[in-house]
């Protein structure tokens, strides 16, 4: 019967620890005690500028020009290899 118990508590114990840490760390008190909006997270060197990013064509005009310039950069790197 000891034995029995002991496989539940155990499997209690195997699912409720990552919950209940992902619980508790995940709150948005504890991530403010953790990182201050003031200062700078570990992971905001890795945040791409949105001005870097691609944008999506919104025109037909916008897609033409896209289209031309990728035609470019073809033309330009097939030239390069010759």
């Amino acid at each position: 019967m000891f034995r029995k118990n002991i496989e539940v508590f155990k499997f209690a114990l195997y699912i409720m620890f990552p919950i209940g840490s992902m619980y508790i760390y995940n709150r948005p008190e504890v991530q403010d005690w953790f990182y201050p909006p003031e200062k700078p997270g570990p992971f905001d060197d890795f945040i791409i500028p949105e001005s870097k990013l691609f944008k999506l064509p919104q025109s037909r005009e916008e897609l033409d020009e896209q289209v031309e310039k990728m035609k470019r950069n073809h033309l330009r790197s097939q030239q390069e290899r010759k």
